[in-house]
């Protein structure tokens, strides 16, 4: 966007209004003035908002610079197969009553549930000129408010539109995740901090919203080893999400059998909710690199099976060249056909994980 092309003096912190790309990119350009703002903004792919997070100074910025640009300050979560549903509502709650206070009234806020914060209502929003855009947006409009007059247009529709930048973002936030949703409480249990407090005491009204628990594990020694596991010395609410549960997982009795194998299933299923779309997506794009065109004949047993080997080898971090298979393996292997029609490649299966694991 194009911006006025003015110098503003301060005899403290040098002259503001120069070409200015932050502390990461080498600035040639000491002496020129700026006449373009390149703003950063959060932008909503399935829905129209934006919101903006920053901006640099600059004078026909060419292509190098825009490819050198770097925001140390801006980290935001890759999305990837790690469970995480579990501590979405939190942080969503937490990132809604962020924005919202820097534009209402902080006590507001604090006693308002996230998901009834209406930031539209104009009678908790704090004076225009204290609505806050981080410390050097900040410390920038109040040094241009000082040189200019006080009833400046152009800085008043600026702040006016970065504050429905941010009531655009909590509206569409709210309207994306339905806070309310009992799935939150499902997941939730699973958090160290409850956990470890053993909240809920019982998961008797979990099971009843998963009824399908009921085919995979006892419900009922389920709820005895949820209250018993609070009890193993390595366990503290201060660990991660995956380091509290591989401690249950690998807890074992004097006769070296899983401690808690219906809590660990529990939590496996828990863990396999996706919170957003990214796992699927992955798996589609997989899918393409396999089944390609010259491969449409793949049966769906050799689909899913070719998945699995190349999902445990990403995961198991294994490569071609270090992994050693098992003579055995590879002898079976060699015996099966793989001209094999439906059913007899099952049956052929099953014969070759037989002897395989026997």
């Amino acid at each position: 966007m194009s911006i006025r092309k003015q110098t503003i003096w301060n005899p403290e912190k040098d002259s503001y209004g120069f070409v200015d790309f932050g502390n990461e990119i080498p600035n040639e350009h000491l002496e020129k003035l700026a006449t373009e703002a390149l703003v950063f903004l959060l932008v909503g792919t399935r829905s129209h908002w934006k919101c903006p997070v920053g901006y640099l100074l600059a004078d026909k910025m060419n292509a190098k610079d825009q490819a050198t640009l770097r925001f140390n300050d801006l980290i935001f979560k890759k999305q990837g197969e790690r469970p995480l549903l579990q501590s979405l509502k939190d942080e969503v709650e937490g990132l809604i009553k962020s924005i919202s206070a820097d534009f209402m009234d902080v006590r507001h806020v604090k006693a308002t549930n996230p998901k009834d914060v209406d930031p539209k209502n104009v009678s908790f929003h704090v004076p225009l000129h204290e609505v806050y855009l981080g410390l050097a947006a900040t410390t920038t409009i109040n040094e241009i408010q000082q040189a200019t007059s006080e009833d400046d247009v152009d800085m008043h529709n600026f702040l006016e539109n970065c504050r429905n930048f941010l009531i655009e973002s909590i509206e569409q936030i709210q309207r994306r995740f339905d806070l309310g949703a009992e799935i939150h409480d499902v997941v939730q249990c699973t958090l160290p901090g409850r956990a470890a407090a053993r909240v809920p005491s019982s998961l008797a009204n979990v099971v009843k919203k998963l009824p399908h628990l009921n085919t995979i594990l006892d419900t009922e020694k389920l709820d005895g080893e949820w209250r018993e596991h609070v009890f193993e010395e390595k366990l503290n609410p201060d660990l991660t999400w995956e380091e509290y549960w591989l401690i249950v997982r690998d807890a074992k009795v004097s006769s070296g059998e899983p401690k808690y194998p219906n809590l660990t299933k529990f939590v496996e299923v828990v863990a396999s909710f996706p919170f957003s779309n990214a796992p699927v997506e992955r798996l589609f794009s997989l899918l393409k690199r396999i089944k390609t065109d010259d491969r449409t004949r793949l049966k769906s047993s050799s689909l899913v099976s070719l998945l699995q080997c190349k999902l445990a080898i990403k995961n198991g971090r294994y490569n071609a060249a270090t992994l050693t298979p098992v003579k055995a393996a590879l002898e079976l292997i060699s015996k099966m056909k793989s001209s094999a029609f439906d059913g007899e490649a099952k049956s052929l299966k099953k014969q070759f994980l037989d002897k395989l694991f026997s």
